[in-house]
């Protein structure tokens, strides 16, 4: 089984070029504002998971160590009974 960040590599590949890692900023690679909601759309699919409001600032989504962190605390939320 994949782990978050493989899981997010691989879909952020689609979006951007060249090398990524966890802390390569997206926009660097090709990301842009449409592609960025799609992959954002991609990501909440795949976790099963919804971001919202200050959840979605640039510096949390530029980088696939920023949506990992929000992966985390969303799904420490959904453990918590909190979501």
């Amino acid at each position: 089984m994949e782990n978050i960040q493989e899981t997010l590599i691989k879909l952020a590949k689609v979006y951007c070029a060249g090398e990524i890692e966890g802390d390569t900023d997206l926009y660097e690679r090709g990301l842009n504002s449409l592609n960025s909601i799609e992959l954002l759309v991609d990501i909440e699919e795949q976790f099963g998971l919804a971001f919202e409001g200050e959840e979605l600032r640039i510096q949390n989504i530029k980088t696939l160590n920023g949506f990992r962190k929000l992966i985390e605390e969303k799904q420490g939320e959904i453990t918590n009974g909190e979501d």
